[in-house]
């Protein structure tokens, strides 16, 4: 079965919850509360798009993160995201695919040498009472996108659709820069088998890149000497309404490099 893999949702970490929503509510996008997750230390509020994937606004529910320390003695003292906050700042920290049938597809990760902690349960309550269960499963080797498989109904994770202001209208992809884009792609490969389709040193651009595509978005990755960590380095969306290519302000963005183009 090709693209067994779907773009399901990119995460943007926030320090408050509440300014976050008010920040991208002044940048044109229509966002959804969400609700707290299982452990109670992580909310989140969503902004949703036509093609079915959407943005997680995820922030700590308290103030207490910053006291602690993100690993102590080997053992994570704070959920992974949240930890990357207090390491590296607000911005993009990860992105989810969305998968069915995840244990066989870690099964079959781990025969090409990617291996994963889970398929272990997650979930969150709605601020309507609705309790939300899923499965997902997480590359031990760091930078990788996780895997999430719904066991609730999807359509009660994610919200129907809104009209944005900005005019977007779904997931481009993502962007991921690193000094060692030959390593960074071969863990990629390994991870998505032969289902990803990977384009190398294309033509097209003025510097080499590998392309990897999914159901609803590309995953592509760039070579930068300067890149320190393993963040995704930009977001782009699909907009409507929009000529060329708009590069949205990263003060309202929080750190997140976020790049409109025009459909």
């Amino acid at each position: 079965m090709k693209n067994k893999f779907s773009f399901d949702h990119v995460i943007i970490v926030v320090e408050n919850l509440n300014t976050a929503i008010e920040d991208f509510t002044a940048l044109g996008f229509g966002v959804v509360a969400g609700g707290v997750h299982i452990g109670n230390s992580t909310h989140n509020a969503l902004i949703p798009f036509q093609d079915g994937t959407y943005i997680e606004l995820l922030a700590p529910t308290s103030n207490s993160f910053r006291t602690m320390q993100p690993v102590k003695d080997g053992t994570p003292q704070m959920p992974y995201y949240l930890a990357r906050m207090v390491e590296d700042g607000e911005g993009l920290a990860g992105f989810a695919l969305w998968v069915y049938g995840i244990e066989q597809i870690v099964d079959d990760a781990a025969v090409r040498g990617i291996t994963m902690s889970g398929p272990s349960e997650g979930g969150r309550q709605r601020h309507d009472g609705v309790d939300l269960l899923w499965k997902v499963a997480i590359p031990d080797a760091p930078g990788l996108p996780f895997f999430i498989e719904d066991m609730t109904n999807r359509a009660l994770r994610v919200p129907a659709p809104v009209q944005h202001a900005n005019g977007v209208i779904g997931m481009g992809g993502v962007t991921i820069a690193t000094p060692d884009m030959r390593g960074r792609s071969a863990l990629f490969h390994d991870l998505l088998g032969e289902e990803a389709i990977t384009t190398y040193d294309s033509h097209i651009s003025d510097q080499p890149f590998d392309l990897f595509g999914v159901r609803l978005g590309t995953i592509v990755i760039v070579p930068d000497a300067e890149v320190q960590g393993l963040r995704p380095a930009r977001l782009t969306l699909r907009a409507r309404h929009l000529r060329g290519t708009r590069v949205l302000d990263e003060s309202k963005s929080h750190g997140a490099k976020i790049v409109l183009i025009g459909e």
